[in-house]
């Protein structure tokens, strides 16, 4: 009796933080949005300068005008043009947009065939041999060092224990089966864990891998890093978890999401773990702000979780691209004025976008970009914020910028072939991305953690993982292609990934020498790029 009461106190409670009706002394995450911002009388004070040091104009209507004008545009061409149109973008019945299939998507017989060879002349390889090879590449492992700086074991014993944690969490197969395979205590596993390796320096490490990755031909083949690839996940987890939710797409049971930021040439740059059925938008567009090293364009290729009007407003003025697959589901576009006619496409058009309240929330939009520039606030609590209070000036304004770029957006994805043929292929990598992760979680993908921040700390033990798998076979490809007296063709090879795992064993009890010298020589393959 007394379990359904707690559990109903603590949804209560929740509810009542995020709708601002309770509120927790010295809980910043849970303040007023106010509170997380920069000073009202010393922002307005130094407006220009903001705004300035933004990128942005002083007025919405110098930022919206253009793209208003070019809405209005297309709208016309789309209405005007429709009968030549039509077979590839259409307007249903109901008025919702239909968009057809992009052919040519299928991968060639003789690219499948190349595949499989490559794959077949991979050598066999442990996971543990991996971990090692790249610990002699880059020293990845050199950033996990005891939090009060002393160590008491031996550099061999200290690297042996650190593969055992690595093992563990990363292929989660947990402590026990760590200790077994590597002939160690589980109490010296789940201490180096603690110990030695916070989530903080997990993606230190993770980045240490990618940056090595970046660096080979291969990276260079497949694609660009300023190009990131968003998709959750669903991962099981016990069910007597209070943070367990049984998600509305997943009928498996109770979960969480793995969110993962994966780069169009492969290689991860930035985890999350999620509640079931929270905003993946919001989190995709924190995810992409944790990436960005500069003030260069970013592109998110993600699936329809990013259609999210706030989300769409908030990534223009962060010059994030944001290019989500379309499909034809429940789509609709925004028109630029009542007195807009249209013949063919007036069906297509819910309604007609507010200017007046991107006017009045311009001002408040600056000054939220302003405190996150300035690292007052952050992302995640001032989205979150904007998200549970849809009547704020800026979340309004955010709103209808989002109706304005998403409309730009679904009429340029009809009738742009080529942006199709470049999203779409890119949001199978990226689901090809999660069977590779299921891959390497040899042992299930049952977590055991009962927070959330628990939950993320093996997820980036499993990011640390993934990227050394895609360095070490990426230099092994490079390796054969050397030796082969095969030609294959640069197009052909944009088609191949350094996700394969068939090499690899993950499961059994493992030999392990520490005096091992990794098989390829990553400076000659830098050296060569």
């Amino acid at each position: 009796l007394k379990s359904p009461y707690e559990l109903g106190l603590l949804d209560a409670t929740v509810q009542g933080l995020n709708k601002g009706t309770v509120a927790i002394t010295g809980a910043r995450r849970h303040a007023p949005m106010i509170d997380h911002l920069l000073p009202r009388e010393e922002f307005l004070k130094s407006y220009d300068d903001h705004v300035h040091r933004l990128g942005h104009p002083a007025t919405a209507a110098e930022y919206y005008a253009p793209l208003h004008a070019r809405l209005e545009k297309d709208l016309e061409d789309f209405d005007r043009n429709y009968p030549e149109t039509a077979d590839r973008f259409w307007v249903n019945r109901n008025g919702t947009l239909g968009y057809s299939r992009v052919p040519g998507q299928s991968i060639p017989r003789h690219q499948r065939r190349i595949k499989s060879e490559l794959a077949q002349a991979m050598p066999e390889v442990s996971i543990l041999d991996i971990l090692l090879d790249c610990q002699r590449w880059t020293g990845f492992m050199d950033v996990f060092k005891p939090a009060s700086g002393r160590q008491n074991m031996s550099e061999a014993e200290r690297l042996r224990h650190l593969l055992a944690a690595l093992y563990a969490y990363g292929c989660n197969c947990g402590p026990v089966q760590a200790s077994r395979a590597l002939q160690i205590l589980k109490n010296q596993v789940v201490y180096m864990r603690w110990r030695y390796m916070p989530t903080q320096n997990l993606m230190e490490a993770a980045a240490i891998l990618a940056h090595a990755y970046q660096q080979t031909s291969m990276a260079e083949r497949l694609g660009e890093m300023s190009v990131l690839l968003t998709d959750s996940m669903q991962v099981r987890t016990l069910k007597n978890s209070l943070i367990a939710r049984q998600h509305h797409r997943y009928l498996s049971g109770k979960s969480t999401l793995l969110y993962q930021h994966v780069t169009s040439n492969c290689v991860c740059q930035f985890t999350q773990a999620l509640l079931c059925n929270v905003s993946e938008a919001i989190h995709m567009l924190v995810g992409v702000m944790e990436c960005r090293t500069g003030d260069d364009p970013l592109i998110n290729i993600c699936d329809s979780a990013g259609k999210s009007d706030l989300v769409f407003g908030l990534s223009g003025l962060l010059n994030i691209l944001l290019y989500p697959r379309v499909r034809s589901r429940h789509l609709k576009l925004w028109g630029t004025g009542e007195k807009m006619k249209y013949k063919n496409i007036a069906a297509s058009v819910a309604g007609q976008i507010r200017r007046d309240r991107i006017d009045k929330g311009w001002q408040d939009i600056m000054w939220i970009l302003s405190s996150i520039e300035a690292g007052t606030a952050k992302p995640l609590v001032i989205l979150n914020h904007l998200a549970m209070q849809p009547q704020h000036p800026a979340t309004q304004g955010l709103e209808e910028l989002g109706k304005l770029d998403r409309s730009l957006y679904l009429l340029r994805y009809g009738r742009d072939m080529d942006l199709r043929r470049f999203v779409v292929p890119h949001t199978s990598r990226r689901e090809h991305w999660n069977k590779f992760t299921g891959e390497v979680q040899a042992f299930g993908d049952l977590i055991r953690e009962k927070t959330i921040e628990d939950q993320e700390e093996v997820f980036w033990f499993l990011t640390v993982v993934q990227n050394a798998i895609v360095l070490w076979n990426a230099l092994s490809l490079e390796n054969i292609l050397s030796l082969g007296s095969k030609l294959v063709s640069d197009e052909d090879l944009k088609h191949i990934l350094p996700t394969m795992t068939e090499h690899i064993n993950f499961i059994g009890r493992f030999d392990l020498d520490l005096q091992r010298r990794p098989p390829f020589d990553l400076k000659r393959v830098i050296r060569q790029h």
